[in-house]
Order: C-alpha cells, then sequence, then structure tokens
C-alpha cells in the first residue's frame, strides 16, 4: 500500500515531469511562430531589390527553463522597417504611403487557436502514458510520444575498470537524483560528446556480477571511441531495450554476453 507520503512524493514527480513535456513543447511553438512570422513578413516585403525582404531574422533574446523569448528582426535594414511599414514624409512635400507587412504578421503570430489534443495510436499524448512507456522499457513508443530520443546526461566518472579488462572499455555516469529510468537492463544507445554522437550499448542498473551496490549507475560502452573523457559531460540517448540486467556466474560469461550485445547492436543500427 502506498503511503500518504510516497503518494504525495508520485503526484509531485509527475506533475513535474507534465510540465516538463510542456516546457518542451512551449519552447518549440514559439520557436516554430517565430520563424512563421519572420517568413510572413519576408514574403509581404516590397521587393525591388530583395535585400530587404531577406534580412528578416529570428533570434533567441531570453530563456530559461520556463521561458523563451524570440525577437523578430531585420538584421542590416533595420533603418527601412519602420519607414516602409508606415509611410514617410517626401522631402519635396506630399507623403509616401507605408507598406504595412510587419503588423498583420505580428496579429497572425499571437492569435490563439484552439487545437486537437495530440494522440499516439489512439490514446491522448500524456506524461501518464510516457511514464507507463518507459515503465514497461519501450523505448521506441517513448520516443515517438516525446518526438525526441529519451536520454540521460552528466558528467563521466571513474567507474572499475572491468570493462577494459574484458577489452570492452566503457564510460559510467550516475543520473541525476529523481530522474525517471526504464527499467534496468542493456540498450542500443547512441553517446553525444561535444559536437560528436557516436553508437553505443549502455547498461542501466547496479552490474550485479561485477559490483555490491545499491547506487544506479549508466555504463556505456561506444563503438570505435578510445578517448579519455573522465569528468567530461555527456548525453546517452536510448533507442531499444535488448535485455534485462542479470548476474552472471562470472567474468568470461558476461563478457560474451556483452559481445553478444555489441555484434546485436551493430546490426541494430545498420554499422
Amino acid at each position: 500500500m502506498t503511503s500518504i507520503d510516497n503518494l504525495a512524493e508520485e503526484i509531485m514527480q509527475g506533475l513535474q515531469e507534465y510540465a516538463d513535456l510542456a516546457d518542451t513543447a512551449m519552447k518549440k511553438a514559439v520557436r516554430k511562430t517565430a520563424t512563421q512570422v519572420k517568413n510572413e513578413i519576408s514574403a509581404n516585403a516590397p521587393k525591388d531589390t530583395g535585400k530587404y525582404a531577406k534580412s528578416w531574422a529570428t533570434k533567441k533574446t531570453g530563456e530559461n527553463s520556463h521561458s523563451l523569448e524570440m525577437a523578430v528582426h531585420s538584421k542590416n535594414r533595420y533603418q527601412l522597417a519602420h519607414l516602409i511599414e508606415k509611410g514617410h514624409a517626401k522631402r519635396g512635400g506630399g507623403r509616401v504611403s507605408g507598406k504595412p507587412h510587419i503588423a498583420p504578421a505580428e496579429e497572425n503570430g499571437v492569435q490563439v487557436r484552439i487545437i486537437q489534443k495530440i494522440c499516439h495510436g489512439g490514446r491522448e499524448i500524456s506524461s501518464t502514458f510516457v511514464r507507463e512507456a518507459l515503465t514497461e522499457g519501450d523505448m521506441e513508443l517513448v520516443n515517438a510520444l516525446l518526438s525526441e530520443p529519451y536520454f540521460i546526461c552528466g558528467r563521466v566518472a571513474h567507474g572499475n575498470r572491468i570493462g577494459r579488462t574484458l577489452g570492452m572499455p566503457t564510460v559510467n555516469l550516475h543520473p541525476q537524483e529523481g530522474k525517471l529510468l526504464p527499467p534496468n537492463g542493456v540498450y542500443f544507445s547512441t553517446v553525444t560528446y561535444g559536437q560528436q554522437t557516436f553508437y553505443g550499448v549502455t547498461n542501466i542498473g547496479y552490474k550485479p556480477t561485477v559490483e555490491d551496490t545499491h547506487r544506479m549507475g549508466v555504463e556505456t560502452y561506444i563503438y570505435d571511441f578510445d578517448e579519455d573523457i573522465y569528468e567530461k559531460d555527456i548525453t546517452v540517448h536510448l533507442f531499444h531495450f535488448e535485455r534485462p540486467e542479470q548476474k552472471f556466474a562470472g567474468l568470461a560469461e558476461l563478457k560474451d554476453a556483452i559481445a553478444k550485445n555489441v555484434a546485436d547492436g551493430k546490426r541494430y543500427f545498420n554499422i
């Protein structure tokens, strides 16, 4: 039976996950709207040489975990924008009429639109749906619901070097506290380090064959990689649950299992 304290904790965690999903969706919508406004201004702008229309761009002016501010601006023709939009007086008298192309785009950009809730397989996408799929280890479904691969990020920590002893060096990181994780086991993954992304095989769990610990770890063998990245930040994306974590009789049996996972991962990624 779930205690009141545990129930409250689960509710708060669910709300936080929902908020994270909502923040991600909101930021995508802001970026999309900014791009649409920029494109509409460019399309409706007066075109003499075309330089003015092409000068419009978007830029991020502020962001935190719960908000994103984008600006639409003319990069190098900003002096003309007001004159063209509102019109201006002629030197010898009279006035040049304005050609509104900014205001209509702004109005369209802030229109309130009521849209249908997004569904997958006939079910509304929600934090509960994502949590259920993640708990079952269905990474293909999780990634479809999130519209991007599920990831775990952290700083590479020193391990026990068993992987190197077995001829399969790995990188280790400890997931942040409170991170909702899939079932312990082996996953086909990618690892992003700096500007590069590599294929890998990841084990999530406690490594029962070689350690007697209760600390959760994320250990990844990276294909064709032999750099020292201790204390560097990496991001591990999970794509497919291969098998549950298990305790083997010894290192030889563990090595055979890892070798099979590595071979299967190559076939999965077609590398």
